[in-house]
């Protein structure tokens, strides 16, 4: 009987434990996508381009992504939070964001000023505006959610009807296209908006972008949902 009620209280605790799981995972997922924020953004501003010096050229990016939020003080405000939970020291922020700081307003913020001239302080304001990018653009994503989510609604629903009428005509089943649209969309779609959205620095309309993404995972859905096997 042990045997038996041992995997319920495996469930039990697992269901209890979820959101603290979930929250880990996204902490992980977050750190791992600045990680390679940071280092997209030094390689393009550093290393690629050259028609402006590299903190000049994140700082206009950032601008351009500020001006396509449906609230730029908002978008701004995010900027701000994000650059402060990486460098939110006293005074590190105040002293490595201005080009002219006699006084140190702390022994941290000071201590990173002198050790910071000239190329090691663009690599430094670098980071700190694809900090602030990251954030931007999360915003942004989270702002076209409900008109994504409203899509692949629609995209549900009219593939569950496909799916009722296929099985009333007595059409065939076919779970390798649900499983290769599952695939697709979890392997294809969502990582493609993360490398592609969060990560690459470069100017990109929210628009041009979202619209094939959200148009190829409606099709998706719509399949996976018309060759669903199991009854509803």
């Amino acid at each position: 009987m042990a045997s038996k009620e041992r995997p319920a209280g495996e469930d039990a605790v697992r269901a209890f434990f979820w959101p603290i799981h979930a929250a880990l995972h996204l902490a992980v997922w977050l750190v791992i996508v600045m990680f390679l924020s940071v280092v997209a953004s030094l390689a393009v501003a550093v290393g690629l381009q050259s028609e402006q010096a590299p903190s000049r050229y994140m700082g206009d990016l950032v601008e351009y992504y500020l001006d396509q939020a449906p609230n730029k003080q908002v978008a701004n405000d995010v900027a701000g939070v994000s650059r402060a939970l990486v460098f939110g020291w006293p005074g590190v922020a105040t002293a490595l964001s201005s080009e002219a700081n006699p006084a140190a307003p702390s022994l941290l913020g000071g201590a990173l000023q002198r050790s910071t001239r000239g190329e090691g302080r663009e690599l430094i304001l670098v980071t700190m505006h694809a900090v602030e990018l990251l954030g931007v653009r999360l915003m942004l994503l989270f702002s076209a959610l409900p008109a994504l989510a409203l899509l692949l609604a629609v995209a549900l629903i009219d593939g569950l009807v496909a799916r009722y009428v296929r099985r009333e005509c007595g059409g065939h089943e076919s779970a390798t296209r649900h499983t290769r649209a599952k695939r697709l969309l979890n392997r294809g779609i969502v990582p493609m908006v993360a490398v592609v959205w969060l990560i690459v620095p470069a100017p990109m309309s929210l628009a041009m972008f979202f619209f094939p993404v959200a148009v190829g995972g409606a099709g998706l859905v719509w399949v996976m949902a018309k060759y669903f096997k199991k009854y509803l």
